[in-house]
């Protein structure tokens, strides 16, 4: 999997979040949770 690709300089081209691996209190985390809500597929 890639979730982003840069140059040599760091510079950001393209980058592929994750919000579904951060919507699981028992990973740690659940800010992801909000864009489902926003998407309206909660």
């Amino acid at each position: 999997n890639i979730a982003g690709i840069r140059n040599k300089q760091g510079n950001v081209f393209g980058m592929m979040p994750h919000p579904e691996r951060a919507t699981n209190s028992v990973l740690g985390n659940i800010d992801g949770i909000k864009i489902f809500e926003i998407l309206g597929l909660n």
